[in-house]
C-alpha cells in the first residue's frame, strides 16, 4: 500500500512539473553585481581597487567605502576579479548572477611581497589556512542548497564529506572519525551554538533536521580534525556557518511551499549603509509520517533574523537571532499504535540564541566582540502504560551568556599573530523523574528509580594563542589554549597544537598537525547527578597528515591519514561495558535517555583509539559547468570501558563511499545527484526468546551493506517581477531496502526490523518578488 501511494505521488508531482513547464516562460532580465574590496589583515576597506568581471568589458572602482557596483551584467556564472596597488590580486570563482537579481561578493586582498600569486576562492568567503591546516572542506551555496537527498539539510550534506559516519536517514547526528556526536562544534557566523536542530538530543549535537534556512546560507568550512586553537572545547569536528548579508538595493519577498514545509523570507537594506534578513517556516509532516506508517508526528516552527550595519570605514555591527519551536502528535488510534508510542520517548524543545557582533578593523589587523545568550527548554516524556516499561519524564532549561573577544594582527608580512578570551555563565534547572527499570542487558543491576530537582549554575573561561610564520615554502603555526569549567574536579586544562604546511609545487602541499584537544563533559552530565562532578575534562590526542593537489584551479585531491587517542572518557561504573562516545545520538526508550543524560554514576577511565585514512575529491562550479566530490573513508574506533575489554564503538563504520554533484544545463535547469554507499555500524543482538540481550555480546553484530541513489532537478522562471524556483527530489530512487538494526516489541514478543521508507519523492516551489 505504501509503495502504491508513492507511485501516485510521484506521478502527480511529475504532471505539475509538465504544468508549470507549458505555462510558464522565461525571460532574461539584466542585473548587476555589487559588494566590497577590503584588506585582508585589518579588514579595512580598499579605496581605488579595480573591480572586473572576467572575460568581459564589466568592470568598476570602489569608492571611499570600498564599494563597487557593476550594472546591467546578463544572467550567468562569473568569475570576478580584483586588483589594486600594493596587494595580490583575488579571484572570487562562481558568481552566480539570476536575471533581475542583485548579486553581492566580498574580495580580500593580502599585501603583496615577492612574487605572491593570484588568490582564487570559491564564494563570498576566505578562511584562515593557519586555523584550518589541514582535514578542512569548503562547500558554497550552490553544493549546500541542490544536493540531491539532503533534506534542504546542513547535515546531510556534511555528511557526505570525508571522514564522517553515515547515519540514519532521519537523524542529523554527526560522527567524526570516530567521535560521537556531542564532540562536534557548530558556529553561525562565529556565534556558538549547542545544537542546530530541531528535536535535539540533549547534551548532544544530533537531532531530526536543521533549523538554519539553506536560503541564507553563503557558504560552510568544516574541519574533521586538526584545527586550530581558535576552536575549543570540542574534540573532534568544527562546522562553520556563514550567512550571506542582506540585499542592499531593494526589498524581496520569497514565500516557498515544499512537501514538509512553507516558508516566509524577507531581505532589504537598512538605511544606506545596512541589510537584513528574516525567514519564518512551518512545517507540516502529520500527512507525510501517516503514509509512511508512523505512529507518531513531529511538527515545528523556526527563525532566523539578521540585521548588519557599517559603521564607517573601519567597524560593522551585527545582530543575530535564530530559534525553533519542536512538539510531537501522536496516532493513538489502534492498540498497536498505543503500545508503539508507550515504549518511545517523546521529545518537545524550544530553543531561542541572540547575539551582538561588533568588528572592528585598525592600521595592523582586525578584531571581534561577540555577546549572546542562549537558552533550550526541553521536555522528554514517556507515557508509559505496558508492563515492565515504567514513566519518564525529563523537564530541562539550559541558558548560557556567552562573551568572546578575539583578534588577528600581521605584525610582519610573513608573521600573523591572533589570540582571544572567552567567558559563559551557565544555568541549568532540570527535573526527571523515572522509575526501576531493567537495562536491556544479561548481568546488569537494574537502574535505579530517580526523582532529582536541580538547580545550579557554572563557569565557563578559555583563552588562545597562535603564532603562524612563514619560512619560504614552509608555514608553521603554534598555538597554545587553556579551558575551565567551574563544577568539575579538574577545572583548567591546557592544549598545545602545532601544524606545518610545506609547498612541495605550486599545485601540492603537505600538511601535518599535533595537537592535543580537550572537551568538558556535558553539563546535564555533571549536574543532574551529584557525583559526577568528579569527572574531569576527556582528552583527545591527534595526528593527522594530508597531501593537498591542485589538478587544476577547479578541481582537487586531498588524502588524510589520521590517528586519535582517546584518554579519560567517562564510563558508567554499574555497567562496566558503557562508555558515553556511544550514546547521546537517537533516544527512543528510557534506558537510552538515562544513559545519555549522565544518570549513571561515571568516572573518567575510559580509553579509546580511532585511525583511518580519507580520500576527497572535489570538483568546483567554474567556466565548466558541472561541480561535485567524491569520498572514500576507511578507519576503526575502539574504546575500552572498565571491564577493560576493546569493543568496536558504535559509531566505528568501517566503509563509506559518497558521491555528489550536479550540471547546470543553463540559468533555468540544474540536475544533481547523490550516491552512497557503506557499511554498518555496530550493534547488540537479542536472543531468540527475550528482549534482554547478553552484554558480553555488546555491539559485536553489524548490519549489512547500504547503498542509495537520490536524483533532483530544478526549474526556475522569470516572470516579470517574479522569480520562481521549483524542484523535484527523488530519496532511494531505485528502492533499496535500507538495513538498520533491529529493534524489540514487546506486544508480539519477538524481534522485527525497523520499518524502510522506500522511495521519497519531494517538491517544492518558492516564488520571489
Amino acid at each position: 500500500m505504501v509503495r502504491t501511494t508513492v507511485g501516485i505521488r510521484f506521478s502527480v508531482i511529475v504532471l505539475i512539473g509538465a504544468c508549470f513547464h507549458t505555462q510558464l516562460i522565461g525571460q532574461h532580465v539584466k542585473a548587476s553585481v555589487t559588494g566590497t574590496v577590503l584588506n585582508a589583515a585589518t579588514n579595512r576597506p580598499i579605496v581605488g581597487a579595480n573591480v572586473v568581471i572576467v572575460e568581459s568589458t564589466f568592470g568598476a572602482l570602489t569608492d571611499i567605502s570600498g564599494r563597487f557596483e557593476i550594472l546591467n551584467v546578463p544572467p550567468g556564472s562569473y568569475q570576478v576579479r580584483a586588483s589594486a596597488v600594493g596587494f595580490a590580486s583575488t579571484v572570487v570563482r562562481n558568481v552566480v548572477v539570476a536575471s533581475g537579481e542583485q548579486s553581492t561578493v566580498v574580495l580580500q586582498l593580502a599585501e603583496q611581497y615577492a612574487q605572491m600569486p593570484e588568490v582564487v576562492t570559491v564564494g563570498g568567503h576566505q578562511y584562515d589556512e593557519m586555523d584550518l591546516p589541514n582535514s578542512a572542506q569548503y562547500l558554497e551555496e550552490r553544493e549546500i542548497n541542490h544536493t540531491a537527498g539532503a533534506f534542504d539539510d546542513i547535515a546531510h550534506t556534511i555528511v557526505l564529506l570525508p571522514g564522517v559516519a553515515q547515519t540514519r536517514i532521519d537523524r542529523n547526528d554527526l560522527f567524526v572519525r570516530g567521535g560521537g556526536p556531542f564532540e562536534n562544534l557548530y558556529l553561525l557566523d562565529g556565534f556558538e551554538l549547542s545544537n542546530i536542530n530541531h528535536f535535539a538530543t540533549e547534551g548532544s549535537g544530533g537531532g531530526s533536521s536543521s533549523f538554519i534556512n539553506l536560503n541564507f546560507i553563503d557558504d560552510i568550512s568544516f574541519s574533521g580534525g586538526g584545527f586550530g586553537v581558535r576552536y575549543g572545547d570540542r574534540m573532534s569536528s568544527m562546522t562553520s556557518i556563514g550567512l550571506r548579508e542582506g540585499r542592499t538595493d531593494e526589498n524581496k519577498i520569497k514565500l516557498t511551499v515544499a512537501a514538509t514545509e512553507a516558508g516566509l523570507n524577507l531581505d532589504g537594506p537598512v538605511g544606506r549603509e545596512g541589510s537584513y534578513l528574516l525567514s519564518v517556516r512551518r512545517s507540516y509532516l502529520d500527512p507525510l509520517f501517516k503514509i509512511y506508517g508512523f505512529t507518531f508526528a513531529p511538527y515545528f516552527w523556526d527563525y532566523l533574523a539578521k540585521v548588519t550595519y557599517q559603521l564607517g570605514t573601519r567597524d560593522k555591527i551585527e545582530l543575530l537571532s535564530v530559534g525553533a519551536i519542536d512538539r510531537m502528535r501522536q496516532f493513538n488510534d489502534t492498540p498497536q499504535e498505543r503500545s508503539d508510542n508507550a515504549r518511545m520517548v517523546f521529545p518537545e524543545q524550544t530553543t531561542l540564541t541572540t547575539g551582538f557582533d561588533w568588528h572592528h578593523g585598525f592600521d595592523f589587523g582586525v578584531s571581534s566582540i561577540r555577546v549572546w545568550h542562549s537558552y533550550a527548554d526541553y521536555d522528554y516524556l514517556q507515557i508509559g502504560g505496558i508492563a515492565g516499561n515504567p514513566y519518564f519524564h525529563n523537564a530541562t532549561y539550559e541558558g548560557e551568556t556567552s562573551l568572546k573577544a578575539d583578534f588577528s594582527s600581521t605584525i610582519l608580512k610573513t608573521t600573523e599573530l591572533s589570540a582571544g578570551i572567552g567567558g559563559k555563565f551557565e544555568r541549568l534547572y532540570s527535573r526527571i523523574k523515572t522509575n526501576i527499570r531493567a537495562t536491556g542487558f544479561t548481568k546488569d543491576t537494574l537502574l535505579l528509580p530517580i526523582d532529582i530537582t536541580s538547580d545550579s549554575s557554572g563557569l565557563k573561561l578559555s583563552a588562545f594563542a597562535q603564532i603562524s610564520q612563514t619560512f619560504g615554502d614552509l608555514s608553521v603555526t603554534l598555538g597554545i589554549r587553556s579551558d575551565y569549567l567551574s563544577v568539575i574536579r579538574k577545572k583548567m586544562v591546557t592544549a598545545p597544537r602545532l601544524s606545518l604546511m610545506y609547498e612541495l609545487t605550486p599545485v601540492t602541499s603537505l600538511n601535518v598537525s599535533a595537537g592535543r584537544y580537550y572537551q568538558a563533559p556535558s553539563y546535564i552530565w555533571v549536574m543532574v547527578n551529584p557525583y559526577n562532578r568528579s569527572l574531569t575534562y576527556m582528552g583527545v590526542n591527534q595526528y593527522v597528515l594530508e597531501i593537498d593537489h591542485h589538478v587544476r584551479s577547479d578541481l582537487k585531491v586531498t588524502i588524510d591519514a589520521y590517528l586519535k587517542r582517546y584518554d579519560h572518557y567517562p564510563v558508567s561504573i554499574t555497567r562496566r561495558y558503557l562508555v558515553m562516545a556511544n550514546t547521546a545520538a537517537d533516544i527512543q526508550q528510557v534506558t537510552e535517555a538515562y544513559s545519555s543524560f549522565g544518570l549513571d554514576f561515571m568516572q573518567s577511565s575510559g580509553t579509546g583509539t580511532s585511525r583511518g585514512i580519507d580520500l576527497f575529491i572535489q570538483k568546483q562550479f567554474s567556466e565548466v559547468p558541472i561541480y561535485g566530490k567524491l569520498s572514500v573513508s576507511y578507519g576503526t574506533t575502539e574504546f575500552l570501558a572498565l571491564d577493560g575489554v576493546g569493543r568496536p564503538s558504535s559509531n566505528d563504520q568501517r566503509w563509506k563511499i559518497t558521491g555528489s554533484g550536479g550540471y547546470m544545463y543553463d540559468e533555468n535547469w540544474e540536475f544533481t545527484g547523490t550516491f552512497r554507499m557503506y557499511t554498518g555500524r555496530p550493534y547488540t543482538p537479542y536472543s531468540t526468546n527475550t528482549f534482554l540481550r547478553s552484554s558480553a555480546l555488546y555491539n559485536t553484530s553489524r548490519v549489512g551493506l547500504n547503498h542509495s541513489l537520490d536524483l533532483r532537478a530544478t526549474r526556475k522562471w522569470r516572470v516579470g517581477s517574479y522569480s520562481i524556483d521549483t524542484y523535484l527530489d527523488v530519496q532511494n530512487v531505485y528502492n533499496k531496502k535500507l538495513l538498520e538494526p533491529p529493534i524489540w516489541d514487546s506486544t508480539k514478543g519477538g524481534v522485527i526490523e525497523q520499518p524502510e521508507l522506500g522511495i521519497v519523492p519531494s517538491i517544492g516551489v518558492s516564488v520571489e518578488f
